[in-house]
């Protein structure tokens, strides 16, 4: 019996990735979902799906840097099937807990694992995992763990197939001994994880996403409660029975505070810096095209709540008679609402829509709990 995501329900929901912006750079061919996707030229019959789109796209990526606790927010939910996945990715690390076991019993010198475990109520799950220490104090630039599900059901109304690889870049900190825990590190810690999806499906309900792809993980803490997380790669492939989205050159970085649920993100291209750049692109088959975004600035909120504070672009197609490529750009009013600027020509501004954040993904404005 072994439990391998157990990290609660609290992980179902995602912070708000900042999105695209200006300029028209960044991809853009959609290369990763293998359909030649056009640029998308952006307008108001579309604005409130496009931002939806993007928000929902990213909402897996920066789900997985919640330290122990949900970054909440902002997944509209439009393809909930895919949100799931996040809490999964972050639950894997638990099972590094089957290489302290093995080291416990003495039954190692360097430790190196390759087992098949069943689940708790249907499938299995394959381990192996390569680690330095054979004591599993700390963890070492080049230690592994990679896991293959088949039809692995713990119970949590979710079934994995597929396979994910963690490799460790860089660890700072020691491992946490006590097998309760929801934390693989005692703080203060810094690790940098290299994470490989590969037809990594989940099923819920039904529904199945199915993920290929990469990311790069960092998590810094230094008190266990204010954690700094970056999350980058080259392309991140999300199919669902709705659409296929691909995040292409991302970067985001989030903040969370533990004991007030206070937030914060960032995100856009990733040259490398360390910083945020325009652009990222987002290709995917339900819009019918590929947009780029950029933060402008950061977004914040509190726990459970949309963001109050922040601003993004979206950036599209150049139209014909245009100047400059179409975008929208998404400015959080309050907790409640948004306010979407449309510009369909890089001419100025044509069309204003404030709206719920909730009513994003069906393309219908609601702002009867608007500020005017």
């Amino acid at each position: 019996m072994m439990k391998l995501t157990g990290m609660g329900a609290g992980l179902l929901l995602a912070v708000l990735l900042s999105a695209c912006g200006g300029g028209g750079g960044g991809g853009g061919s959609g290369g990763g979902i293998g359909v030649a996707l056009q640029r998308l030229a952006i307008d108001a019959t579309n604005a409130m799906q496009v931002t939806a789109a993007v928000m929902d796209a990213s909402a897996l990526v920066v789900d997985v840097g919640a330290p122990g606790g949900p970054i909440t927010g902002v997944a509209v939910e439009g393809n909930s099937a895919q949100v799931d996945l996040a809490q999964v990715i972050r639950a894997q690390l638990d099972l590094f807990s089957l290489v302290r076991d093995q080291a416990a019993l003495g039954q190692v010198t360097g430790v190196s694992i390759t087992d098949t475990f069943n689940c708790d109520v249907n499938g299995t799950v394959e381990i192996s995992a390569v680690v330095a220490d054979p004591q599993f104090t700390t963890l070492t630039p080049g230690d592994t763990l990679s896991m293959v599900f088949t039809n692995c059901d713990d119970g949590d109304g979710l079934v994995l197939n597929g396979t994910m690889a963690f490799e460790v870049v860089s660890s700072t900190g020691t491992i946490d001994s006590d097998p309760a825990s929801d934390n693989l590190f005692i703080p203060p810690y810094n690790f940098t994880f290299d994470v490989t999806l590969t037809n990594l499906s989940v099923t819920e309900a039904g529904s199945t996403s199915t993920t290929n792809g990469d990311l790069t993980w960092t998590e810094t803490t230094t008190d266990g409660i204010f954690i700094i997380t970056d999350l980058s790669g080259n392309s991140l492939s999300i199919t669902t029975s709705d659409t296929t989205d691909t995040l292409e050159d991302y970067l985001i970085k989030a903040t969370f505070n533990q004991t007030t649920g206070a937030y914060t993100t960032d995100s856009g291209g990733d040259d490398g810096s360390g910083e945020t750049v325009c652009c990222s692109t987002l290709a995917s088959t339900a819009l019918g095209g590929t947009v780029d975004f950029d933060t402008t600035q950061d977004f914040a909120g509190v726990g459970d709540n949309f963001p109050d504070l922040g601003e993004m672009n979206i950036t599209g197609a150049t139209v014909a008679g245009g100047t400059l490529p179409s975008q929208v750009t998404m400015q959080a009013v309050d907790a409640q609402c948004v306010r979407l600027l449309v510009d369909p020509d890089g001419l100025g501004v044509t069309d204003t829509i404030v709206t719920t954040w909730v009513s994003l993904p069906t393309g219908v404005q609601d702002s009867s709990s608007c500020p005017p």
